[in-house]
């Protein structure tokens, strides 16, 4: 069964949890497992120099946003044909884009700050200073885009 599935049983108008701990439920549950190892499968969605189009994992984004609006709905127990925007303010939860660009920043930062004597020290440098062509890995793009 779907995790925001068993949020939602969780939340009935007449014996469900109130809005803190639905808020708290997607918090602590629902955004680590939808944002497990994220910097490996995911790339931020950017313009390339030179192009006016959006490059990275626009499709994974878009289904993120549907979990996230489902949840923000759940919290705000609001009605299908409310704004999402508006849900997510309400909600006080951050745009999907936002917090998976966020999430891969702070993963890059840990991995350019690792010490010397680690043993991905040496691949990061390198990947830091190459950028294939060919084939990127997410480790090149991920220090390639936030520099």
């Amino acid at each position: 069964m779907d995790l925001l599935a068993i949020v939602n049983r969780l939340t009935q108008p007449s014996f469900g949890l109130p809005t803190p701990f639905v808020h708290r439920l997607f918090t602590a549950v629902v955004v680590p497992k939808v944002e497990y190892a994220l910097p490996i499968w995911y790339t931020p969605i950017h313009t390339p120099s030179g192009s006016n189009w959006w490059s990275g994992s626009i499709q994974h984004t878009k289904e993120i946003e549907k979990v996230q609006r489902t949840a923000c709905r759940l919290i705000m127990g609001a009605f299908c044909s409310m704004a999402t925007d508006v849900l997510e303010l309400h909600a006080n939860i951050p745009p999907v884009h936002l917090r998976l660009t966020n999430t891969c920043f702070r993963e890059t930062l840990k991995l350019c700050t690792l010490p010397a004597s680690h043993l991905l020290s040496s691949p990061v440098k390198h990947a830091a200073k190459h950028l294939p062509q060919c084939h990127p890995s997410p480790l090149h793009m991920l220090l390639h885009l936030f520099n």
